[in-house]
């Protein structure tokens, strides 16, 4: 993670890629968001209600969270967990599907 992290500040981003990190990592620091990225990278496609199921989330709860890891870009309408392009983004997925507890 201090690798990728490194490397995305020594390419010098303008503001805006700067923020969208920051939004990227917000997104992915709660551990009810982590279970749904996992969830969803497990099983991709899950429809809302079978979403809040398998993650033992209340659907208002599940519905608000994955509104916000989309507006991260992290999750699609269709419940696929969406590849980055880039580090450190990339790297901050990676740890997130790898651990049960990972927390960031």
């Amino acid at each position: 993670m201090l690798a990728a992290l490194r490397a995305f500040f020594t390419m010098r981003p303008d503001a805006a890629r700067i923020r969208n990190l920051i939004a990227y990592v917000h997104a992915l620091s709660h551990h009810r968001r982590n279970a749904i990225v996992r969830c969803l990278f497990s099983t991709p496609n899950l429809s809302l209600k079978e979403l809040s199921q398998k993650t033992d989330m209340p659907l208002p709860t599940a519905d608000r969270l994955w509104g916000e890891l989309n507006k991260a870009h992290i999750v699609d309408l269709n419940g696929t967990v969406v590849p980055p392009e880039t580090n450190p983004e990339s790297t901050f997925l990676e740890l997130t599907v790898e651990g049960e507890d990972s927390h960031l």
